[in-house]
Protein backbone atom coordinates (compact mmCIF):
# COMPACT_ATOMS: atom_id res chain seq x y z
CA UNK A 1 0.00 0.00 0.00
CA UNK A 2 2.34 2.94 -0.62
CA UNK A 3 2.33 5.36 -3.88
CA UNK A 4 5.50 6.52 -5.38
CA UNK A 5 5.93 10.06 -7.60
CA UNK A 6 8.18 10.50 -9.91
CA UNK A 7 11.70 11.59 -8.62
CA UNK A 8 12.03 15.20 -9.07
CA UNK A 9 14.86 17.39 -10.01
CA UNK A 10 15.08 20.24 -7.92
CA UNK A 11 16.79 24.04 -8.24
CA UNK A 12 19.43 24.95 -6.70
CA UNK A 13 17.78 28.11 -4.48
CA UNK A 14 20.00 30.60 -6.73
CA UNK A 15 18.00 29.16 -9.56
CA UNK A 16 14.95 30.18 -7.38
CA UNK A 17 15.90 33.88 -7.70
CA UNK A 18 17.92 33.37 -4.44
CA UNK A 19 21.26 33.49 -3.26
CA UNK A 20 22.83 29.85 -2.96
CA UNK A 21 23.25 30.21 0.75
CA UNK A 22 24.80 26.43 1.29
CA UNK A 23 26.17 23.55 -1.30
CA UNK A 24 23.09 21.87 -1.34
CA UNK A 25 23.96 18.69 -3.00
CA UNK A 26 25.62 15.88 -1.04
CA UNK A 27 27.64 12.99 -2.50
CA UNK A 28 25.83 9.80 -2.38
CA UNK A 29 28.70 7.99 -1.74
CA UNK A 30 28.37 9.44 1.93
CA UNK A 31 24.36 8.40 2.30
CA UNK A 32 25.58 4.61 1.13
CA UNK A 33 28.83 4.76 3.53
CA UNK A 34 26.44 6.04 6.16
CA UNK A 35 23.98 2.75 5.14
CA UNK A 36 27.17 0.51 5.04
CA UNK A 37 28.01 1.78 8.73
CA UNK A 38 24.56 1.45 10.04
CA UNK A 39 24.37 -2.27 9.12
CA UNK A 40 28.38 -3.06 10.76
CA UNK A 41 27.46 -1.49 13.95
CA UNK A 42 23.84 -3.82 13.79
CA UNK A 43 26.03 -6.68 13.02
CA UNK A 44 28.32 -6.01 15.98
CA UNK A 45 26.57 -7.42 18.98
CA UNK A 46 29.52 -6.41 20.88
CA UNK A 47 28.86 -2.27 19.99
CA UNK A 48 25.02 -2.98 19.84
CA UNK A 49 22.41 -4.95 21.90
CA UNK A 50 18.96 -5.59 21.63
CA UNK A 51 17.11 -4.87 25.22
CA UNK A 52 13.87 -5.93 24.57
CA UNK A 53 13.71 -9.30 27.10
CA UNK A 54 13.25 -12.15 25.68
CA UNK A 55 10.71 -13.07 28.90
CA UNK A 56 8.34 -9.97 28.02
CA UNK A 57 7.86 -8.53 24.69
CA UNK A 58 5.60 -6.11 25.18
CA UNK A 59 5.96 -2.74 23.92
CA UNK A 60 5.36 -1.27 27.28
CA UNK A 61 8.04 -3.35 28.79
CA UNK A 62 10.55 -2.35 26.47
CA UNK A 63 9.56 1.70 26.87
CA UNK A 64 9.60 1.13 31.09
CA UNK A 65 12.68 -0.41 30.90
CA UNK A 66 14.22 2.61 28.79
CA UNK A 67 12.69 5.10 30.99
CA UNK A 68 14.05 3.20 33.86
CA UNK A 69 17.66 3.67 32.66
CA UNK A 70 17.37 7.37 31.42
CA UNK A 71 15.45 8.73 34.78
CA UNK A 72 16.89 6.50 37.57
CA UNK A 73 21.02 7.15 36.64
CA UNK A 74 20.85 10.81 35.72
CA UNK A 75 24.62 10.76 34.52
CA UNK A 76 24.73 7.01 32.63
CA UNK A 77 27.54 6.69 30.19
CA UNK A 78 25.59 6.97 26.88
CA UNK A 79 28.37 5.18 24.24
CA UNK A 80 31.80 6.12 24.49
CA UNK A 81 31.87 10.07 24.53
CA UNK A 82 28.59 10.82 26.08
CA UNK A 83 27.39 10.94 29.61
CA UNK A 84 23.38 11.57 30.19
CA UNK A 85 22.49 14.77 32.42
CA UNK A 86 18.64 14.51 31.64
CA UNK A 87 15.61 13.82 30.25
CA UNK A 88 14.47 16.24 27.43
CA UNK A 89 11.51 14.50 26.44
CA UNK A 90 9.83 11.28 25.21
CA UNK A 91 7.50 9.57 22.53
CA UNK A 92 6.31 7.10 21.07
CA UNK A 93 9.36 5.57 19.16
CA UNK A 94 12.13 7.19 21.70
CA UNK A 95 13.68 9.80 24.11
CA UNK A 96 15.88 12.47 23.89
CA UNK A 97 18.24 13.40 26.81
CA UNK A 98 20.79 16.10 27.69
CA UNK A 99 24.38 14.99 27.14
CA UNK A 100 27.71 16.34 27.59
CA UNK A 101 29.91 15.09 24.86
CA UNK A 102 33.55 14.73 26.09
CA UNK A 103 35.54 14.42 23.07
CA UNK A 104 33.83 17.60 21.81
CA UNK A 105 33.55 19.03 25.62
CA UNK A 106 29.59 20.21 24.43
CA UNK A 107 26.55 19.77 25.58
CA UNK A 108 24.24 17.71 22.70
CA UNK A 109 20.57 16.65 22.56
CA UNK A 110 20.97 12.81 22.09
CA UNK A 111 17.58 11.31 20.65
CA UNK A 112 17.77 7.26 21.85
CA UNK A 113 15.32 5.12 19.71
CA UNK A 114 14.02 1.96 20.94
CA UNK A 115 16.10 -1.01 19.80
CA UNK A 116 13.69 -2.60 18.53
CA UNK A 117 13.31 -4.40 15.25
CA UNK A 118 9.69 -2.37 13.94
CA UNK A 119 12.10 0.54 14.67
CA UNK A 120 15.31 0.18 13.15
CA UNK A 121 14.02 0.51 9.54
CA UNK A 122 12.74 3.66 10.71
CA UNK A 123 16.08 4.68 11.84
CA UNK A 124 17.57 3.97 9.21
CA UNK A 125 15.74 5.78 7.36
CA UNK A 126 15.89 9.00 9.43
CA UNK A 127 20.16 8.48 9.29
CA UNK A 128 19.82 8.82 5.72
CA UNK A 129 17.79 11.75 6.05
CA UNK A 130 19.83 13.29 8.16
CA UNK A 131 22.96 12.57 6.59
CA UNK A 132 21.68 14.28 3.20
CA UNK A 133 20.70 17.16 5.34
CA UNK A 134 24.38 17.85 6.47
CA UNK A 135 24.91 19.21 2.65
CA UNK A 136 22.75 22.08 3.70
CA UNK A 137 23.97 25.20 6.02
CA UNK A 138 22.05 24.46 9.32
CA UNK A 139 22.46 28.18 10.16
CA UNK A 140 21.54 29.74 7.09
CA UNK A 141 18.89 26.92 6.03
CA UNK A 142 17.15 27.42 9.61
CA UNK A 143 17.75 23.27 10.50
CA UNK A 144 19.00 21.82 13.78
CA UNK A 145 22.10 20.50 13.20
CA UNK A 146 22.39 16.60 12.92
CA UNK A 147 25.89 15.34 14.43
CA UNK A 148 26.28 12.13 14.08
CA UNK A 149 24.95 8.60 14.89
CA UNK A 150 26.26 5.88 17.35
CA UNK A 151 24.84 3.01 19.40
CA UNK A 152 24.24 1.76 22.97
CA UNK A 153 22.91 -0.95 24.74
CA UNK A 154 20.07 1.25 25.23
CA UNK A 155 19.22 2.09 21.23
CA UNK A 156 20.09 3.95 18.56
CA UNK A 157 21.55 7.29 19.69
CA UNK A 158 21.37 10.40 17.23
CA UNK A 159 23.49 13.82 18.24
CA UNK A 160 22.19 16.52 17.75
CA UNK A 161 22.98 20.36 18.60
CA UNK A 162 21.28 21.39 21.78
CA UNK A 163 18.43 24.25 21.40
CA UNK A 164 16.64 26.05 24.29
CA UNK A 165 12.93 24.80 23.57
CA UNK A 166 10.65 24.00 20.84
CA UNK A 167 8.58 26.69 19.47
CA UNK A 168 5.42 24.96 21.94
CA UNK A 169 6.74 25.65 25.39
CA UNK A 170 8.33 29.02 24.22
CA UNK A 171 4.83 30.55 23.27
CA UNK A 172 3.06 28.68 26.02
CA UNK A 173 6.01 29.28 28.84
CA UNK A 174 8.25 32.44 27.66
CA UNK A 175 5.48 34.95 25.99
CA UNK A 176 2.30 34.12 27.17
CA UNK A 177 2.05 36.10 30.23
CA UNK A 178 2.78 39.06 28.35
CA UNK A 179 0.64 38.49 24.90
CA UNK A 180 -1.97 36.49 26.36
CA UNK A 181 -0.68 32.93 24.39
CA UNK A 182 0.26 34.41 20.93
CA UNK A 183 3.24 35.96 19.23
CA UNK A 184 3.56 39.51 18.00
CA UNK A 185 2.78 39.51 14.51
CA UNK A 186 6.37 40.80 13.98
CA UNK A 187 7.90 37.55 15.54
CA UNK A 188 5.59 35.60 13.26
CA UNK A 189 6.87 37.29 10.23
CA UNK A 190 10.56 36.26 11.29
CA UNK A 191 9.32 32.49 12.33
CA UNK A 192 7.71 32.28 8.66
CA UNK A 193 10.64 33.91 6.71
CA UNK A 194 13.03 31.18 8.75
CA UNK A 195 10.37 28.27 8.34
CA UNK A 196 9.92 28.99 5.01
CA UNK A 197 13.51 29.15 3.85
CA UNK A 198 13.82 26.15 5.53
CA UNK A 199 11.43 24.46 3.43
CA UNK A 200 12.61 26.28 0.35
CA UNK A 201 16.13 24.38 0.91
CA UNK A 202 14.50 20.83 2.13
CA UNK A 203 12.85 20.93 -1.68
CA UNK A 204 15.87 21.64 -3.56
CA UNK A 205 17.71 18.49 -1.83
CA UNK A 206 14.04 16.59 -2.29
CA UNK A 207 12.68 15.95 1.54
CA UNK A 208 9.64 16.41 2.67
CA UNK A 209 9.68 16.62 6.35
CA UNK A 210 6.44 15.37 7.00
CA UNK A 211 5.22 16.42 10.75
CA UNK A 212 5.64 20.58 11.25
CA UNK A 213 4.01 21.37 14.52
CA UNK A 214 5.31 23.46 17.15
CA UNK A 215 7.17 21.37 18.93
CA UNK A 216 8.88 20.11 16.17
CA UNK A 217 10.22 23.57 15.73
CA UNK A 218 13.28 24.99 18.05
CA UNK A 219 13.79 27.78 19.40
CA UNK A 220 17.22 29.34 19.53
CA UNK A 221 18.68 31.65 22.47
CA UNK A 222 15.29 32.29 23.40
CA UNK A 223 16.13 35.00 25.55
CA UNK A 224 17.45 37.33 22.54
CA UNK A 225 15.03 40.07 20.94
CA UNK A 226 14.92 38.70 17.78
CA UNK A 227 13.16 35.45 17.60
CA UNK A 228 15.35 32.58 16.00
CA UNK A 229 14.06 28.91 14.72
CA UNK A 230 15.22 25.84 13.81
CA UNK A 231 13.15 23.08 12.10
CA UNK A 232 14.23 19.79 13.84
CA UNK A 233 12.70 15.78 14.08
CA UNK A 234 13.08 14.28 10.93
CA UNK A 235 11.77 11.15 11.98
CA UNK A 236 8.93 11.31 9.98
CA UNK A 237 10.81 12.64 6.66
CA UNK A 238 11.00 11.21 3.26
CA UNK A 239 12.62 11.63 0.04
CA UNK A 240 10.58 13.51 -2.67
CA UNK A 241 11.21 9.99 -4.94
CA UNK A 242 10.42 7.22 -3.05
CA UNK A 243 6.82 8.30 -0.65
CA UNK A 244 4.81 5.86 0.93
CA UNK A 245 1.82 7.42 2.12
CA UNK A 246 1.76 4.25 4.87
CA UNK A 247 4.63 5.49 6.90
CA UNK A 248 3.00 8.65 7.10
CA UNK A 249 3.45 9.78 10.76
CA UNK A 250 2.17 12.98 10.35
CA UNK A 251 0.26 14.95 13.65
CA UNK A 252 -3.89 14.52 12.49
CA UNK A 253 -5.23 18.59 13.42
CA UNK A 254 -1.65 19.43 11.41
CA UNK A 255 -2.80 17.27 8.19
CA UNK A 256 -3.61 18.35 5.01
CA UNK A 257 -6.46 16.66 3.03
CA UNK A 258 -4.57 14.60 0.94
CA UNK A 259 -3.14 12.85 3.68
CA UNK A 260 -6.05 12.96 5.88
CA UNK A 261 -8.05 10.47 2.77
CA UNK A 262 -4.58 8.43 2.44
CA UNK A 263 -4.20 9.92 -0.89
CA UNK A 264 -1.02 10.39 -2.73
CA UNK A 265 1.06 13.45 -1.57
CA UNK A 266 4.17 15.62 -1.93
CA UNK A 267 6.23 18.68 -0.45
CA UNK A 268 2.87 20.25 0.13
CA UNK A 269 1.60 18.75 3.00
CA UNK A 270 4.60 20.51 4.41
CA UNK A 271 3.03 23.94 3.77
CA UNK A 272 -0.34 23.43 5.25
CA UNK A 273 1.10 21.97 8.52
CA UNK A 274 3.34 25.50 8.57
CA UNK A 275 0.37 27.61 7.76
CA UNK A 276 -1.93 25.81 10.38
CA UNK A 277 1.82 26.24 12.76
CA UNK A 278 1.81 29.75 11.98
CA UNK A 279 -1.80 30.32 13.13
CA UNK A 280 -1.10 28.65 16.24
CA UNK A 281 2.13 30.98 16.69
CA UNK A 282 -0.39 33.94 16.26
CA UNK A 283 -3.28 32.86 18.60
CA UNK A 284 -1.57 30.55 20.72
CA UNK A 285 -4.48 28.15 20.38
CA UNK A 286 -4.49 25.17 18.02
CA UNK A 287 -6.70 26.83 14.86
CA UNK A 288 -8.41 22.67 14.23
CA UNK A 289 -9.13 21.99 17.95
CA UNK A 290 -9.74 18.16 16.95
CA UNK A 291 -8.21 14.41 16.83
CA UNK A 292 -10.84 12.96 15.28
CA UNK A 293 -10.58 12.55 11.47
CA UNK A 294 -14.13 13.28 10.71
CA UNK A 295 -14.24 16.40 12.63
CA UNK A 296 -11.27 17.73 10.74
CA UNK A 297 -12.55 16.92 7.50
CA UNK A 298 -16.13 18.54 8.19
CA UNK A 299 -14.14 21.71 9.75
CA UNK A 300 -11.94 21.85 6.48
CA UNK A 301 -14.57 21.40 4.19
CA UNK A 302 -16.79 24.25 6.07
CA UNK A 303 -14.12 26.83 6.39
CA UNK A 304 -11.38 25.81 3.24
CA UNK A 305 -13.76 24.53 1.05
CA UNK A 306 -13.95 20.86 -0.29
CA UNK A 307 -11.30 19.03 -1.43
CA UNK A 308 -10.96 18.88 -5.63
CA UNK A 309 -12.07 15.76 -7.00
CA UNK A 310 -8.31 15.11 -8.22
CA UNK A 311 -7.67 14.41 -4.77
CA UNK A 312 -11.05 13.23 -3.59
CA UNK A 313 -10.66 10.26 -6.94
CA UNK A 314 -7.43 9.23 -5.57
CA UNK A 315 -8.74 8.48 -1.88
CA UNK A 316 -8.25 4.09 -1.66
CA UNK A 317 -10.82 4.33 0.65
CA UNK A 318 -14.07 6.35 -0.12
CA UNK A 319 -17.08 5.48 -2.45
CA UNK A 320 -17.42 6.77 -5.87
CA UNK A 321 -19.16 9.88 -5.01
CA UNK A 322 -17.53 11.46 -2.29
CA UNK A 323 -19.38 13.70 0.09
CA UNK A 324 -19.02 14.43 3.95
CA UNK A 325 -21.25 12.43 6.19
CA UNK A 326 -23.80 14.68 8.37
CA UNK A 327 -23.05 14.12 12.33
CA UNK A 328 -26.12 11.59 13.08
CA UNK A 329 -24.49 9.46 10.18
CA UNK A 330 -20.82 9.26 11.52
CA UNK A 331 -22.54 8.51 14.75
CA UNK A 332 -24.69 6.24 14.36
CA UNK A 333 -21.94 4.11 12.06
CA UNK A 334 -19.37 4.35 13.94
CA UNK A 335 -20.56 4.68 17.41
CA UNK A 336 -18.50 7.77 18.26
CA UNK A 337 -19.57 11.35 19.33
CA UNK A 338 -19.06 14.30 17.16
CA UNK A 339 -17.02 17.17 18.84
CA UNK A 340 -17.99 20.54 19.13
CA UNK A 341 -15.65 22.95 20.82
CA UNK A 342 -16.55 26.04 22.29
CA UNK A 343 -14.64 29.04 21.03
CA UNK A 344 -14.04 27.43 17.61
CA UNK A 345 -13.43 29.55 14.91
CA UNK A 346 -15.79 29.56 12.15
CA UNK A 347 -13.77 31.69 9.48
CA UNK A 348 -10.76 33.10 8.83
CA UNK A 349 -11.98 36.66 9.70
CA UNK A 350 -12.47 34.86 13.19
CA UNK A 351 -8.50 34.77 13.14
CA UNK A 352 -8.11 38.32 12.54
CA UNK A 353 -10.46 39.34 15.33
CA UNK A 354 -8.73 37.07 17.66
CA UNK A 355 -5.37 38.56 17.08
CA UNK A 356 -6.30 42.42 17.45
CA UNK A 357 -8.60 41.39 20.71
CA UNK A 358 -5.47 39.73 22.12
CA UNK A 359 -2.62 42.25 20.75
CA UNK A 360 -4.46 45.10 19.55
CA UNK A 361 -4.11 46.63 16.41
CA UNK A 362 -1.62 45.24 14.04
CA UNK A 363 0.09 46.18 11.08
CA UNK A 364 0.16 43.67 8.34
CA UNK A 365 -2.53 41.34 9.78
CA UNK A 366 -4.55 41.12 6.44
CA UNK A 367 -1.28 40.38 4.79
CA UNK A 368 -0.85 37.40 7.11
CA UNK A 369 -4.16 35.97 6.59
CA UNK A 370 -3.92 36.61 2.71
CA UNK A 371 -0.67 34.10 3.40
CA UNK A 372 -2.62 31.58 5.12
CA UNK A 373 -5.44 31.62 3.25
CA UNK A 374 -2.62 30.49 0.43
CA UNK A 375 -0.74 27.88 2.48
CA UNK A 376 -4.46 26.28 3.63
CA UNK A 377 -5.68 25.75 0.12
CA UNK A 378 -7.07 22.23 0.00
CA UNK A 379 -5.97 21.79 -3.45
CA UNK A 380 -2.32 20.97 -3.26
CA UNK A 381 -1.71 21.76 -6.74
CA UNK A 382 -2.38 24.98 -5.93
CA UNK A 383 -1.30 25.41 -2.35
CA UNK A 384 1.94 28.35 -2.24
CA UNK A 385 5.28 27.25 -2.59
CA UNK A 386 8.15 27.79 -0.40
CA UNK A 387 9.56 30.68 -3.03
CA UNK A 388 6.02 32.12 -3.25
CA UNK A 389 6.16 32.49 1.02
CA UNK A 390 9.38 34.65 0.69
CA UNK A 391 8.11 36.55 -2.04
CA UNK A 392 4.57 37.60 -0.53
CA UNK A 393 4.34 40.90 1.05
CA UNK A 394 3.94 40.05 4.65
CA UNK A 395 7.85 39.21 4.35
CA UNK A 396 8.42 42.74 2.89
CA UNK A 397 9.66 44.53 5.99
CA UNK A 398 12.06 41.44 5.81
CA UNK A 399 13.59 41.50 2.27
CA UNK A 400 13.49 45.48 2.88
CA UNK A 401 15.76 45.01 5.94
CA UNK A 402 17.99 42.52 4.24
CA UNK A 403 18.27 45.26 0.96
Amino acid sequence: CSFHTEKKHCRRPKDMGLSDQSSCFCREEEEDQARSDFHTYLGDSQKFQMIESTEDKSENAAEDNVSTQIQGHTYDPLGNDHRIIKLLGQGTFGQVVKCYNYKTGRFEAVKILKSKSDVISMAEQEIQILKRLQCLDPDKCHIVKFNNFFFDKQGICLSFELLDLDLLNYIWNIKSPTLNGGLALSEVRAITHQLATALLHLRSIGIIHGDIKPSNIMVKDCQERSVKVKLGDFGGSQFCGNINSCTCVHTRCYSPPEVLLNCPFDEAIDMWSLGITLVFAALGTTFIPYNNTYDILKFINNIMGQPPDHVLDNDIKTRPKWSIKTVEQYEHETGAISMKHLGELSGFDDIKDEIILKQGPQTGVDLFLDLIQKMLDVDPKKRIMPLGVLLHSFLAPIRKQAD
